[in-house]
């Protein structure tokens, strides 16, 4: 790592039970220090949005399976900019309301149009 944490915070949650999570990743990313070696892997990737921005997408996304998500909206934010976009629907799932993460982006995503519907369910609700 060079001079700054990999990660700011730890995801946390109680059980039905009260029990204390911590989350696997955060927590043994804040654990590390400058100078700590992390060992990763970055691969190409094919997920990707269509070439046509104009094309309908649906994201769909469970719990911390939303986040690769983020820079699709991002992209069709700036795509938005240069031009139109088709519509894009989020389907989020996740335990409660509570742990719906990053909810003030997609909510802000929403406002601005760039998300035109965001369908959730909550299995603890």
């Amino acid at each position: 790592l060079s001079s700054s944490s990999a990660a700011s915070d730890v995801y946390k949650r109680q059980t039905k039970a009260g029990k204390p999570r911590e989350g696997v990743c955060s927590s043994f990313l804040v654990s590390k220090k400058p100078g700590d070696t992390i060992f990763a892997k970055v691969q190409t990737s094919t997920f990707k949005l269509p070439e046509d921005s104009n094309t309908h997408v649906i994201m769909i996304g469970a719990g911390t399976g939303v986040s690769p998500f983020i820079g699709f909206a991002e992209e069709r934010n700036y795509q938005k900019a240069k031009g139109t976009v088709g519509k894009t629907t989020l389907i989020y799932g996740c335990t409660t309301m509570d742990s719906f993460i990053h909810r003030s982006f997609w909510d802000k995503y929403l406002s601005d149009g760039i998300i035109h519907s965001i369908i959730t369910a909550f299995s603890r609700q």
